[in-house]
């Protein structure tokens, strides 16, 4: 019976493995991606990133998802596309692992803001 109840429990438990998925980007035809540096980037097709993985949450003042696309990863604000888990549930990621693990942490201190408190 306590293998029953522990295989039902892990069964409905959401999966903390499980990566975050791109729904929409509320019917905006494209949105401004940002480069590691905080900096307004290019305008990427809402084709790119709609059911792209989200792989966490970029530490700093803006808070930038980071999404992996077909042509890389890329930074969006929270606000310009919408993931079936909430934003609270990514995972954070550290400094390193959000803006670019071969930057230095000087360049990383130096990022307009993109990494406030790293």
């Amino acid at each position: 019976m306590k293998k029953y109840f522990i295989a039902l429990a892990l069964s409905i438990m959401p999966s903390i493995s499980s990566a975050a998925t791109v729904l929409s980007t509320f019917d905006l035809p494209t949105i401004t991606s940002f480069t590691e540096n905080g900096q307004a980037g290019e305008k990427i097709p809402a084709s790119a990133v709609i059911g792209k993985e989200v792989i966490g949450v970029v530490p700093g003042a803006y808070k930038l998802l980071k999404i992996q696309t077909d042509q890389g990863v890329i930074f969006v604000r929270p606000a310009a596309v919408k993931v079936d888990v909430p934003p609270s549930s990514l995972p954070m990621l550290t400094c390193k692992q959000g803006v670019a693990p071969g930057m230095t942490t000087s360049q990383i201190r130096g990022s307009n803001g993109l990494t406030d408190g790293c």
